[in-house]
């Protein structure tokens, strides 16, 4: 959780500062966890989200 930039749990922290680094889009990019769950949505939305690809969208969007 360093490379997100997560607070220590030592103490009560109640507000994250914003950033952004280069490793987080990395490590989202390249987790297996990260590319399992993106296609487990997208096998979902092609079984269940209907003929058109607008249907799709608005059915993903609905999960979400």
């Amino acid at each position: 959780m360093t490379t997100f930039d997560a607070p220590e749990r030592t103490y009560c922290n109640v507000r994250r500062l914003r950033t952004n680094t280069p490793l987080q889009a990395l490590v989202t990019l390249n987790d297996p966890v990260y590319v399992e769950a993106a296609q487990a949505l997208a096998r979902r939305l092609l079984k269940e989200g209907g003929d058109s690809n607008t249907a799709k969208v608005a059915m993903h969007f609905a999960w979400s």
